[in-house]
């Protein structure tokens, strides 16, 4: 079914919605500015977690680093919900990698196809991106007081659709399969997924989760080339540790953990 004829509601979306408190508030706007802002502004205000905001349209769309998230148009998934997690500020990473998973998870029940996940925020399928996911955490003490996770999902787009700036980088679910998708199901089975992953992980930790995500990781195994503090160097990418780092391993067997990078991944 096209997304631009389902009835999206604040309401619909609880239809078939398993859930016990993530998306049982939702709220939904035809157009918003960043469902992300929005959302960094009503955590201030509450004192629960599983808010969903759910914007058809977004006209200042962000993901991390600052970079704009083109999401102009109304064939994506665009949302972002509220985490109140017991973890350290250090873990806040390990939080994207979940949602990476999960991502991946549903797109390949819904489409049957395989997206890789490009450390740390991306999906692609192929070589192409479909999903970026951006973590946003305030801390106490060192320990993290409240957690947004945005997530951007190019779902129905045709290849007309896609901005002229991503074209050549970006594609969508439907240019992938030539099916249109309903994007309620998705939200719906997105929701339905992370708070059973995200509930296992509160109480099993990461290692499950990280061998999950590795399954999926770009480039694991291959060489890559990336800058730190202005320097280039390259090395096997073979591992992530448990505060979400990417572990590269040059030629003299010297091991680089990566927190952030610029890295030539293609």
């Amino acid at each position: 079914m096209s997304s631009t004829r389902e009835s999206l509601t604040e309401n619909s979306y609880k239809l078939n919605l398993d859930t016990k408190w993530l998306g049982q508030k939702v709220e939904h706007y035809p157009l918003l500015d960043s469902t992300q802002t929005l959302a960094m502004k009503r955590v201030e205000t509450l004192s629960d977690q599983g808010l969903v905001i759910i914007a058809d349209q977004q006209i200042a769309g962000r993901g991390s680093h600052l970079r704009s998230w083109y999401s102009d148009n109304n064939q994506g998934v665009w949302l972002s919900f509220i985490l109140r997690p017991d973890l350290t500020l250090l873990q806040a990473p390990q939080l994207t990698l979940l949602t990476a998973v999960v991502l991946r998870d549903v797109i390949t029940r819904i489409t049957n196809s395989k997206p890789t996940i490009k450390w740390p925020n991306d999906l692609l399928i192929g070589d192409k991106k479909v999903a970026g996911i951006l973590t946003e955490a305030k801390s106490t003490y060192k320990k993290i007081d409240h957690a947004v996770i945005g997530i951007g999902l190019n779902v129905n787009q045709t290849k007309d659709q896609l901005n002229d700036q991503i074209k050549q980088t970006a594609t969508s679910l439907k240019i992938e399969t030539n099916r249109s998708y309903s994007k309620k199901l998705i939200i719906q089975k997105l929701l339905n997924q992370f708070e059973t992953d995200y509930e296992h992980y509160m109480t099993d930790g990461f290692n499950q989760i990280k061998e999950r995500w590795l399954q999926s990781a770009f480039r694991l195994n291959s060489r890559i080339v990336y800058s730190v503090n202005g320097q280039t160097k390259e090395g096997i990418f073979i591992d992530i540790d448990d505060d979400a780092q990417l572990i590269v391993k040059d030629e003299r067997n010297k091991i680089d953990k990566l927190a952030s990078a610029e890295i030539e991944w293609f």
